[in-house]
């Protein structure tokens, strides 16, 4: 697992597997909330993108700590 890890194909792989799904369920909550009536404003939309971010910027860099 470590060799498929520190492989750039590998590592783009697992990257693209956290990262993707978690903008994808972001864009989906911040959506659902409005559709909810739970208008979160843009401090919602600045919260769920952030937190989106912040999931793909620590995915990039543990990887890379490999």
């Amino acid at each position: 697992m470590a060799d498929f890890a520190t492989s750039i194909i590998g590592a783009l792989f697992i990257i693209a597997t956290l990262a993707l799904p978690m903008w994808h369920a972001m864009h989906r909550l911040h959506h659902g909330m409005h559709d909810l009536k739970i208008h979160a404003g843009v401090v919602g939309k600045i919260a769920c993108y952030f937190f989106a971010a912040l999931i793909s910027a620590l995915s990039v860099i543990f990887i890379f700590m490999i």
